[in-house]
């Protein structure tokens, strides 16, 4: 998260490869609402394909990544009935979409230049 804060509506980011953990994320579906389990999973990513779930936090107020202004990624509290929280591992393209608007993946903003991730339209590149 920007800035290291876990408040209500901070930005997603990521930052330069340093290989210190600054924050880990959850994959917890949203069928089961348990966490992610290890057999079906596409052997990549070890996310089922298709498959709706939530990016939860694992700071202690488990806040999930949402997408807010049709295409920045924040953190808020969950909300089961906001799609905005809900992500799919597309079979096709193989990146992650949003549910409620499966014509976009997450992205890094700028190509790649940037430390702002966000839903963009998919495009399939690795910056």
């Amino acid at each position: 998260m920007k800035g290291g804060e876990c408040n209500e509506g901070t930005d997603v980011s990521i930052s330069a490869i340093t290989y210190n953990i600054r924050q880990k994320w959850r994959i917890q579906y949203v069928d089961t609402y348990e966490d992610s389990k290890t057999s079906g999973l596409y052997t990549p990513y070890q996310i089922h394909l298709g498959r709706a779930f939530v990016i939860r936090s694992r700071l202690p107020m488990q806040r999930v990544v949402t997408v807010v202004g049709g295409r920045n990624l924040v953190i808020q509290t969950h909300d089961r009935s906001n799609q905005n929280q809900v992500f799919f591992l597309d079979p096709k393209t193989k990146t992650i979409k949003s549910v409620a608007s499966s014509t976009k993946s997450i992205d890094i903003q700028s190509k790649g230049g940037s430390s702002n991730l966000q839903v963009w339209l998919t495009n399939s590149r690795w910056w």
